[in-house]
């Protein structure tokens, strides 16, 4: 498996939503730390050529100083719609955003179609994610706001400290870009997740 470089910050770009904060992003020798309050936004690495991409392996930490709930059980509805942790791919849609959706479409979007490949476009993207309601485990939804995400809980966490993603099978093609998210700003929770090592398998 190929391991990607969670070290300087020249290898990742970082995003944001309109309207929410944030998060601010630590880079170490072998770690990337997301320092999440009230905050949620894209950090993002580009592959250098499309590839196809057969399973992934992460490990992680999540600290907080604060008391988390590891029992939420409308997570993924309106108004709790975050996550600890995202593993997403971004996947190469058929073409380039006409004038007329560039004027509609998010700053983050136009800002990720500059940094891929020419007359590649963003089309979908798979989310592997962590969840803290277990009827959420194992199981797929696409998102209620973009048909476009896709999302699968992968990982069940029921305490803060270190945990692990891992997706197999995935058959994903024409793979762009990794992208890496914790996020609350539904919850309005405090937290610092680390990143510690992320491996694919090119298909």
């Amino acid at each position: 498996m190929a391991v990607i470089p969670l070290g300087p910050a020249s290898q990742w770009h970082e995003f944001a939503y309109r309207n929410i904060t944030p998060n601010k992003v630590n880079y170490g020798d072998n770690q990337i730390t997301l320092n999440v309050k009230s905050s949620a936004s894209p950090l993002l690495h580009v592959f250098d050529k499309p590839t196809s991409l057969d399973n992934f392996y992460a490990s992680a930490t999540v600290q907080s100083k604060d008391e988390l709930s590891f029992q939420i059980a409308n997570q993924g509805a309106r108004g709790a719609d975050d996550a600890i942790l995202r593993i997403g791919f971004v996947l190469a849609g058929s073409q380039r955003l006409s004038w007329w959706q560039r004027q509609l479409a998010p700053q983050w979007v136009l800002k990720m179609e500059k940094l891929l490949p020419a007359g590649a476009g963003v089309g979908k993207i798979h989310f592997y994610s962590t969840c803290r309601n277990p009827k959420l485990l194992n199981k797929a939804r696409i998102h209620f706001l973009d048909s476009n995400i896709h999302e699968k809980c992968v990982t069940l966490l029921k305490t803060k400290g270190t945990f692990e993603l891992h997706a197999k099978d995935m058959g994903l093609k024409n793979v762009l870009a990794l992208w890496i998210a914790g996020d609350s700003d539904d919850l309005k929770e405090t937290f610092q997740v680390s990143v510690e090592e992320i491996k694919i398998n090119y298909k």
